[in-house]
Formats: C-alpha cells, sequence, structure tokens
C-alpha cells in the first residue's frame, strides 16, 4: 500500500490530530519527496509522461509543447505539485488543436508568470524537443542558481548545502553556467544585473 500526505504525521500525532495507530500502520518506509517547485528539472519528462498517457486514448492530441509553454511550466511554482502539473496538461490538451500546445493553452496563472527574459528565442521551433527542454532546464538552473547566491551572499558553501549537492558540484555548475560567485559578495544585491 502507498500512502502520501503533505502533513507531517508525527506532529499531527504528538498534536493529537491524527490517530497514533493509523499513523504506524502507514509508518513501514516513510521518504520524503521535495514539492515539485524544487525539483523543476522533472518537469519535461512529467509532461512528456502525461502527454503520453492521455495520446493514448485519443490519436488527434497534441504530441508536444511549444518551447514557450514548456518554459512556463517549468518556471510556476507548482502549489498542487505533480497532480496540478497533470490537470493543467489535460486542460491544455483539450485546449488545443495543433500538434503541440502553445502557451495560451496554459492556465493564465502559469501562461502569465513566465517572464519574458525566461523565454525561449522566437525561432525556437527550429529547434529539436530535446533541443528545447535542455535550453529551457538551462535557464531554470541559471536562475536557480543566481537566487541562491543572491541568498547566500556568494557563499559556496552555504548555498550547497542548501541545494543538497556538494560543494564542487556547485562549483562546475556555476563554470557551466559562466556564474562567478564574486558578483554577488558585499554589494547591494537588488541593483545587480546578470
Amino acid at each position: 500500500m502507498l500512502a502520501a500526505t503533505n502533513l507531517d504525521l508525527k506532529e499531527a500525532v504528538s498534536e493529537g490530530r491524527f490517530r497514533e495507530d493509523l499513523y504506524y500502520r502507514l509508518s513501514i518506509f516513510p521518504m520524503h519527496l521535495p514539492p515539485l517547485r524544487d525539483r523543476r528539472e522533472d518537469i519535461p519528462l512529467l509532461t512528456a509522461t502525461f502527454l503520453e498517457r492521455h495520446a493514448r486514448r485519443n490519436s488527434n492530441l497534441p504530441t508536444g509543447f511549444m518551447p514557450e509553454a514548456l518554459s512556463a511550466l517549468i518556471h510556476y511554482d507548482w502549489p498542487g505539485n505533480v497532480r496540478e502539473l497533470e490537470n493543467a496538461i489535460e486542460r491544455a490538451l483539450t485546449l488545443s488543436d495543433g500538434p503541440h500546445i502553445a502557451l495560451d493553452a496554459l492556465p493564465e496563472e502559469m501562461a502569465g508568470r513566465a517572464e519574458r527574459s525566461n523565454r525561449l528565442p522566437a525561432n525556437a521551433g527550429q529547434l529539436t524537443h530535446r533541443e528545447a527542454v535542455n535550453l529551457a532546464v538551462d535557464r531554470a538552473s541559471r536562475e536557480y542558481l543566481i537566487g541562491l547566491l543572491r541568498e547566500f551572499r556568494g557563499n559556496v558553501t552555504q548555498a550547497a548545502e542548501r541545494a543538497g549537492i556538494e560543494r564542487e558540484s556547485l562549483h562546475r555548475l556555476l563554470r557551466r553556467y559562466g556564474i562567478r560567485t564574486d558578483a554577488f559578495k558585499d554589494r547591494d544585491l537588488a541593483t545587480l544585473e546578470l
């Protein structure tokens, strides 16, 4: 049996809001899965899975996303996690009539949050799906790394700890995206342009 919750059941038991016997019945092998907003690199794979799942039911459905739509999905915060993502894709499939889901088929809260700087280039339709996904993930990763460094004022050790990766792995990512940590140290970060 598999059960999922967004509550801290141990805390709920101690506060008397959840039955202790039921907690121990369910707590055989507890796992923590971070929210979707903390693992944006999973979004392209999940969208492809949901597209394929729904495409089996109807062969006329779109088979992919326009790059700007995929970018909007990657940049959305997903308060409803994976279930919200699947619902958004199912809705978009219903509203789409071409071979690819466009930005305007997504719910407004998702399409509206895709900032112009994070959108893929206008000629992105010439890219393969894999190239478009890689570009969108690279942009999301770069934005995430910049946010980390802003928060920790360029302290790589603290940023790596927050990201849950080794310090050297973070250094490799920073080199890959051309991000210099000294740009975040002892400066007015609100005015920093990257």
